[in-house]
């Protein structure tokens, strides 16, 4: 799925239809049904965890699809902790226990890399090593200072390998 769909999926979904898997936190929606798109209904499915504050108002959304996953923090949200703080709760391998590792194919610089590897750890998932951007992270990491790339999110990264 796309941004914008997790997002008019967070918009859509209704807490009160959704399983608890943290209180007043983080909601698990399972979801299958079909939608329409450019005059044509389209078949969906999907497995979210919806991210919430104490108030339940929708924060971020995380989509598992078979081997990787997917999340999505509104803007207004964003670099508030928000994702990374449900992640620390251990909610994905409680959830999704057969899932171990992702790739970020997805992101579009060695910045934004870093800071979905930095996600992955914290969801005790590992970046597989298919992924163009682990291989040139992890070269980065070798033939420079870490520090200077990436702080300790870099020297977290490079650990791994």
């Amino acid at each position: 799925m796309r941004n914008r769909d997790l997002a008019a999926y967070l918009n859509f979904v209704k807490l009160s239809n959704c399983t608890v898997v943290r209180p007043n936190h983080i909601f698990r929606s399972e979801y299958s049904g079909t939608v329409r798109r450019n005059g044509r209904d389209v078949y969906r499915a999907g497995d979210f965890l919806i991210i919430t504050d104490e108030n339940l108002e929708k924060k971020a959304i995380i989509q598992r699809l078979y081997n990787d996953v997917h999340w999505y923090v509104y803007k207004k949200f964003r670099n508030q902790h928000w994702l990374s703080d449900a992640l620390r709760t251990g909610c994905i391998q409680e959830v999704w226990p057969n899932l171990k590792s992702v790739s970020c194919y997805h992101a579009d610089s060695v910045e934004e890399f870093g800071k979905a590897t930095h996600l992955a750890d914290l969801a005790g998932l590992i970046v597989r090593d298919d992924d163009l951007y682990a291989k040139a992270y992890r070269l980065a990491c070798t033939e420079f200072n870490v520090a200077e790339i990436s702080g300790e999110q870099g020297a977290r990264f490079c650990e791994i390998y």
